[in-house]
């Protein structure tokens, strides 16, 4: 799978039209709109087609989802789940 370019290709369960482009546009039919066949950047399936993508190779792959536990530390900063909100900070 190539992560790098899959956002740009998840499979979109859905009817989706958009305008032409200025820097598209056909001389022929100007006032036509393009059918996606696929997600791309920015689209607002994108990210749920992404996901579906993603969560099907996996599952194929025999990976599992299982819970690890409560988020301590990401990406360096300190993470604190309270019952009255979520707590994130860096230790200087």
């Amino acid at each position: 799978m190539n992560v790098k370019y899959a956002f740009l290709n998840g499979i979109i369960n859905e009817e989706v039209y958009v305008k032409q482009s200025s820097r598209f546009e056909s001389n022929a039919f100007p006032n036509h709109v393009f059918k996606l066949k696929k997600a791309f950047y920015g689209l607002k399936q994108a990210p749920h087609a992404w996901y579906e993508t993603l969560s099907s190779f996996l599952t194929k792959n025999e990976f599992e989802i299982s819970m690890i536990g409560e988020l301590k530390f990401f990406l360096g900063l300190q993470i604190n789940q309270a019952d009255n909100g979520i707590y994130i900070y860096k230790k200087m």
